[in-house]
Parts: C-alpha cells; sequence; structure tokens
C-alpha cells in the first residue's frame, strides 16, 4: 500500500480536498437514498421479468410459480416467439396484496395447539 506523505505546509490543501470529495460522496449518497425512497416508475411495474425474479418477488419455488400460472392463480405472459414465460411486476405485487392473510399471534398458538396430540412432556423430564 502506498502511502503518501503529507507535509504540514500542504494541510490545508489536502483538507480543503478532502472536503469536496466528502461533498460530493454526499451527494451521491443523497441521490440514490432518493431512488430508493422514491415508488417504481410505471415502466418498471409493467416490465416484463422471468421465472427466477418471479420466484424472488413471491418467495415461492420455480414449480409452485409454473404451477399457480398453469392453474391461473397468477397472471402470466408467453410473447409470441418467445418459450420463457413472463410476468409484470405489478401483477405479481398485486397477487401478493391480495393473497395475503393476517394472522394474529392467538390464530398461530391455536393452530399450533390443535396439532398437539398429547400433553407435552416438561423440560425438566418429570
Amino acid at each position: 500500500m502506498d502511502k503518501e506523505q503529507i507535509k504540514f505546509e500542504d494541510l490545508p490543501k489536502a483538507t480543503s480536498e478532502l472536503k469536496s470529495e466528502v461533498k460530493a460522496l454526499r451527494a451521491s449518497v443523497e441521490l440514490l437514498a432518493s431512488k430508493l425512497d422514491s415508488p417504481p416508475s410505471k415502466d418498471e411495474d409493467d416490465e416484463l421479468i422471468g421465472v427466477d425474479e418471479a420466484c424472488r418477488i413471491l418467495g415461492l419455488k420455480k414449480p409452485t410459480v409454473y404451477h399457480k400460472a398453469q392453474r391461473k392463480e397468477i397472471k402470466s405472459y408467453k410473447p409470441a416467439g418467445c418459450k420463457k414465460l413472463m410476468f409484470k411486476r405489478s401483477d405479481l405485487q398485486a397477487w401478493v396484496q391480495s393473497s395475503g392473510r393476517v394472522i394474529d399471534s392467538e390464530t398461530i398458538l391455536k393452530e399450533i395447539q390443535s396439532g398437539v396430540r398429547h400433553k407435552p412432556r416438561s423440560i425438566t423430564g418429570k
């Protein structure tokens, strides 16, 4: 690693250069943050994506996505001359929002208890 030695008399110049670089970095970070905070444009929502990206968005495996597309649960597209199945981001996001169910802690506890057939042993083994 090449370390550049800064002399005392060059310190003000080096400090001003460092300040300008920090300002440029700050501006870049703010620009990236604003892009992340803004909702995707309509073009991005209507963009056709492949099965791998659809799996990532839905949190499902490929066979499940293909099965749901075949049963018309998820809207899919197959452009002319294309062998691959395609999806629109907006369709996938709409499906996720419409198919989700809100589960509270009491419901989860009841589902767990309904699956228990015997009284669980205590941790101490008595």
